[in-house]
């Protein structure tokens, strides 16, 4: 069938220039190329790494897949090294009934925790110095799993295998593989070959169209409001639904207090979540008190959490080393068995977080600094681009801040060119006074809405603003 086929050697150059591994490589290809793609991958993994490894069979048979391997030129030795996990013929009549006795099979595509465990059982036999778990497809194990499910097993996945050295390859075809799952692969992977019928996760989550309830079209209407009527009336009736805006903000500003008059409209208290990185529940509240907004939104506090997984285990530990363990500490370390493991990703968790918001949410990151300082900024970005695609696709309102204060230039920038809106919170001393200011430097299609907003803080309605200046 594939006896005349060609190797793309541009995927064999990739891998040798950009691959570890603890590299985690996302393979996209068409439905005309998928098997091209795959054997330009595999060849170069096992002739010139000398890997071993673990192919996974979700797209088809692993007998088929062999019998296709033998046809391009791949001898018995060669496919000795690779035991195949099959999780397709199981549920055919004899189709475990195989001459070969490096194919494992397991009963369905839907059991993935026994697919993980028993490759990492064939990993711990293994007599490779380095290998590679070769999964073929995500787009097939898409059609017998829940979206988020299969999200967050791919991200456990991933990560199992990084921290194991062993290369991880997985394959989709992208124009089949739902949106939540494409844009997370794009975050979990450190590497991106693609080839063929390749589609930009923004197109994919665009092509996905969605059903409007016109009674919720007409309740939502076309724009939502800031939170502050004199800015709605400004921007000549609110923000467009679908929109992202990033509010770049100096340090006393009072863009954290924006923030949460954003959520305030709450049209849909359940479909409306606020997120913070650096304020506790207990202050979070007391505004909402202060100025009478509604506290039947959904609230989380990152910053609390963190202090609590990460922060506290760290002074544990430095007492620890200071003062020995006493008799209580002995007891609890062995009823977990000395181990306890509170990893947490934040950034992905985020992500799902938001992307599960449905049809005219409202949301608000406040802010991106702890995600920048702890992730690499590429991840934050690919974060952002996904939340952006998820807003416009759900006529969702997105606000994101982050500080000016140590922002890398290029960051700054490419936030700027996702964002719909771009906002700039400033201040400044006039004498012995402060004036704050919201600077409005983009919004998308409108640029008539330019301007600069001098406001202040009342009692009764928060932050309005007092002057206006257009921006020429």
């Amino acid at each position: 069938m594939y006896t005349n086929l060609v190797l793309d050697d541009r995927i064999a150059e990739q891998l040798a220039q950009d691959v570890s591994l603890n590299s985690s490589i996302q393979v996209r290809c068409g439905n005309s190329n998928a098997f091209n793609v795959t054997a330009s991958t595999l060849i170069p993994l096992m002739q010139m790494f000398e890997m071993g490894g673990v192919y996974i069979c979700a797209s088809v048979g692993a007998a088929e897949r062999i019998e296709e391997f033998k046809a391009i030129g791949l001898t018995d030795e060669d496919i000795s090294r690779i035991q195949f996990v099959d999780l397709v013929s199981s549920g055919i009549l004899g189709g475990t009934d195989v001459a070969y006795t490096n194919i494992h099979f397991v009963d369905s595509p839907i059991m993935l925790e026994s697919v993980l465990l028993r490759t990492l059982y064939i990993l711990r036999m293994t007599t490779a110095a380095r290998n590679f778990v070769f999964l073929d497809s995500v787009n097939a194990l898409a059609i017998y799993n829940d979206d988020r499910m299969l999200a967050e097993y791919l991200h456990t996945f991933i990560n199992t295998f990084r921290q194991r050295e062993v290369l991880s390859v997985i394959l989709n075809v992208p124009d089949q593989t739902p949106p939540l799952v494409l844009a997370n692969l794009d975050l979990y992977c450190t590497d991106l070959i693609d080839r063929g019928q390749v589609l930009s996760t923004e197109v994919i989550v665009m092509a996905r169209k969605i059903e409007f309830d016109p009674e919720d079209e007409e309740f939502f209407g076309k724009v939502g409001s800031f939170g502050v009527p004199k800015f709605d009336n400004e921007m000549h009736g609110g923000v467009p639904r679908g929109f992202m805006m990033v509010a770049f903000t100096d340090t006393g500003s009072g863009s954290e207090l924006f923030a949460k008059q954003f959520t305030s409209p709450a049209e849909e208290a359940e479909n409306t979540l606020y997120i913070s990185t650096n304020e506790g529940q207990q202050e979070i509240i007391r505004i909402f008190q202060k100025y009478d907004w509604p506290l039947d939104i959904s609230v989380r506090t990152i910053g609390e959490e963190y202090n609590t997984t990460v922060l506290e285990r760290e002074l544990l530990a430095s007492r620890y080393r200071l003062e020995g363990f006493r008799l209580d500490d002995i007891r609890r370390l062995a009823q977990t068995r000395f181990v306890d493991d509170n990893t947490q990703d934040y950034l992905t968790e985020v992500t799902n977080e938001v992307m599960a918001l449905g049809p005219y949410f409202r949301a608000v990151i406040d802010s991106l600094d702890f995600f920048l300082q702890r992730e690499d900024p590429s991840r934050v970005i690919a974060m952002v681009r996904m939340l952006q695609a998820h807003a416009q696709l759900n006529r969702g309102l997105l606000l994101v801040s982050v500080s000016t204060n140590g922002l890398d230039p290029t960051v700054k920038q490419e936030l700027a060119s996702i964002a719909d809106m771009v906002l700039s919170f400033q201040v400044r001393t006039i004498g012995t006074d402060f004036e704050t200011s919201m600077i409005v430097s983009k919004f998308r299609n409108a640029p008539e809405n330019l301007k600069i907003l001098v406001f202040r803080v009342t009692p009764e309605e928060g932050i309005t603003p007092e002057t206006v200046e257009r921006i020429a």
